[in-house]
């Protein structure tokens, strides 16, 4: 009886450490998942991307005195003294093709250094991807077609030294918005900003001269003022320009306006011609279906054809007493 009582304590005793025991092996075999846990949520930082070192990609000489280089990141950069060659339209077989000819898509940006006098003609012609430019002080002359048919490029300040503005030097670039002609210029020439998307233009008292189609086609163009310094407007100046709605045009001063020169300009309300005009084109107001109130020399009027044909809200002039 004796010995069945303390084997009956032992069993007890022997279950009572095997229910204490087991929640201890339970935490130490749950332990290892929970750190499994823990490093399965580290993410690990990738390393950032190092920029790439700028290198000069192509170079050469596009003047007696001038150099080019073209750096990876698209910058074309002229450095050096004097005046830029003359090229022709892109045409690796001819003699006096532009030097980066073979690098023209991965042009981006362009700038001109102190000390260089021109920008030659069709250098810069037909560069898909040109975004900017650059153009120093010194600069005198942007030749015929500088910078043309760039479709990229949307903003240009041209220097206060520049005379004149060449034949499409900047005609068919499609995006350029904003042009700032500084005091100086005397000559915008023939087809200089043809069909771009400038929307006001103002004319420096310097400028004579507004070339043939000068501004032909801007169909966003919105205003224009002429200062007293304007001798003549070519042919065409501003024909087809279908949100023109401003012309300022000078009290004295303007002596020929070409023929055509604001055809289909349907947004023009009103137009005062200043008295000092002697030569009035052709058809030169034609097709200006909103126009509905002008001022003119009587005498002028008698003398022109066609004036203001297609003017089908204009019922008479009004002439200066």
């Amino acid at each position: 009886m004796k010995h069945l009582k303390v084997t009956t304590i032992f069993l007890s005793a022997a279950m009572c450490m095997t229910m204490a025991v087991t929640p201890v092996m339970a935490d130490e075999t749950s332990a290892p998942e929970e750190t499994a846990t823990v490093e399965e949520t580290q993410v690990q930082e990738p390393e950032e991307a190092k920029p790439e070192k700028v290198k000069v990609i192509a170079k050469g000489r596009c003047g007696k005195r001038l150099r080019w280089t073209l750096n990876n990141r698209g910058t074309l950069k002229v450095s050096g003294r004097g005046v830029m060659y003359n090229y022709k339209a892109s045409d690796p077989s001819n003699p006096i093709a532009r030097p980066w000819d073979n690098h023209n898509s991965k042009i981006k940006r362009v700038v001109i250094s102190k000390g260089v006098k021109s920008v030659g003609m069709y250098a810069f012609n037909n560069c898909p991807y040109l975004q900017s430019v650059s153009l120093p002080k010194s600069l005198k002359a942007i030749k015929e077609r500088a910078f043309s048919s760039c479709p990229n490029l949307t903003a240009v300040s041209i220097p206060g030294n520049v005379k004149t503005i060449g034949y499409g030097a900047f005609g068919g670039c499609i995006r350029l918005a904003r042009v700032k002609i500084p005091n100086g210029v005397t000559t915008i020439g023939d087809y200089a900003f043809y069909d771009t998307a400038l929307t006001k233009v103002v004319l420096p008292k310097s400028m004579k001269t507004i070339g043939v189609k000068a501004f032909f086609s801007c169909s966003d163009l919105e205003s224009i003022k002429i200062n007293s310094g304007v001798k003549t407007i070519g042919d065409h100046a501003f024909s087809g320009c279908s949100a023109l709605s401003d012309v300022d045009m000078p009290a004295s001063g303007l002596v020929s306006i070409g023929e055509r020169a604001f055809y289909h300009c349907s947004g023009l309300k009103g137009i005062k011609i200043p008295i000092s005009v002697t030569s009035l084109g052709r058809f030169a107001f034609e097709d200006c279906t909103s126009l509905e109130e002008v001022l003119i020399d009587e005498d002028l009027y008698q003398r022109s054809s066609g004036t203001f044909d297609g003017c089908v809200k204009l019922d008479k002039p009004e002439f200066y007493q």
